[in-house]
């Protein structure tokens, strides 16, 4: 870390504060402050943010940000830039990442910054997102992203491994999950597994099939999943249903 105060920008183009990528950007802007560094954080508006923001000490300027494309957004982002003599942008997101190259056109970004933190196949265009040379550094949240990367042409000296952090003050063994356990009406004798998120791609229905095999064995077992919305939600109770384990399973 240069011992030099750095102007950062954290560009995250959603508004929401309930996962794990929205969590850590607020984490790394107050680490980054925390250490003299001039962090600033640029979100869709949202009101939490700008709570949340304020709260900590921290710049929040609310972007549309509304496609790869809006040029609304990027000529506020150009405004951020230049106001804030910004030198390094973290880019959390394919659409951050966009929109900052489209203000690099205009305002000079000495550092660009992007997080990579799925293993998804690049597609052409994100693929030229990855390997240009305006991007200074990919960071990879993980070795096997990391050399998914490699395999699709990204060089290996342009991506930093560094492994999601987790604030032990609040997440650790002695947490007291008594409250939970009383809003889904279990006691302490109940067995109680938790799925954090409900993406595709999680295994939602590997670990209902799994729970099929699981409660006959140990009729005390739950699930329990936590992220759905929508339509979701009632996917995964009439899965849940049709495996015969509906009343183990709350979304």
């Amino acid at each position: 870390m240069s011992d030099t105060p750095l102007r950062i920008l954290q560009l995250y183009p959603k508004e929401d504060y309930f996962t794990g990528a929205a969590i850590q950007v607020r984490e790394l802007a107050l680490g980054l402050q925390a250490r003299g560094h001039d962090v600033i954080i640029g979100t869709r508006p949202s009101d939490i943010w700008r709570a949340k923001t304020r709260e900590a000490g921290v710049r929040h300027h609310a972007l549309p940000m509304a496609s790869e494309v809006d040029l609304r957004s990027v000529w506020r982002l150009v405004g951020i830039l230049r106001g804030h003599r910004t030198q390094i942008v973290h880019a959390q997101k394919g659409k951050a990442r966009t929109l900052a190259m489209l203000a690099g056109l205009v305002v000079r970004i000495p550092v660009l910054v992007l997080n990579r933190g799925v293993s998804f196949p690049l597609d052409p265009l994100n693929r030229l997102g990855y390997t240009t040379r305006r991007v200074t550094a990919i960071v990879a949240v993980c070795e096997s992203i990391k050399r998914g990367l490699v395999r699709q042409g990204v060089a290996a000296e342009k991506i930093e491994v560094i492994y999601s952090g987790t604030d032990t003050a609040r997440f650790h063994p002695g947490v007291d999950g008594s409250g939970i356990r009383r809003e889904l009406g279990l006691d302490r004798g109940h067995f109680l597994v938790t799925q954090i998120g409900t993406r595709s791609w999680k295994g939602n229905d590997e670990v209902l099939e799994a729970m099929a095999k699981v409660v006959p064995r140990l009729p005390h077992a739950r699930l329990l999943f936590v992220g759905a919305r929508g339509g979701k939600v009632q996917a995964l109770r009439e899965r849940a249903a049709a495996l015969g384990v509906g009343g183990a399973v709350s979304v």
